[in-house]
């Protein structure tokens, strides 16, 4: 069993961990999925506020994100943990894609 400081500021990956150590990792862990995604801020550019992007990208209101967030080690399968986590990394790239190209249009 891994230790609370090794999962959240250590650990490069989630290899090897079990399920609740796995969710902790990428809840809490700055290399974690959800850290990869946006946050609120990043919609911001020049005065403008991207309306809409933020509701499925940004890191408070990604769905998988919150389902990762409130998920019960005990109660869900180690599939459907790295099911979340693989659209956590999905939502982070098109998230930045759309950064990129609203502000490239802005």
């Amino acid at each position: 069993m891994n230790t609370w400081e090794y999962i959240t500021e250590d650990a490069t990956t989630a290899a090897g961990m079990n399920k609740r150590d796995t969710i902790s990792f990428h809840c809490f862990n700055s290399k974690g999925a959800i850290a990869q995604l946006p946050v609120y801020e990043d919609f911001c550019h020049n005065g403008k506020f991207f309306v809409g992007a933020h509701y499925i990208y940004s890191k408070c209101e990604n769905y998988h994100s919150k389902w990762l967030m409130a998920a019960n080690p005990k109660k869900v399968t180690k599939w459907e943990i790295n099911n979340a986590i693989s659209k956590i990394f999905d939502a982070a790239v098109k998230g930045q894609e759309c950064l990129a190209k609203k502000r490239a249009d802005a």
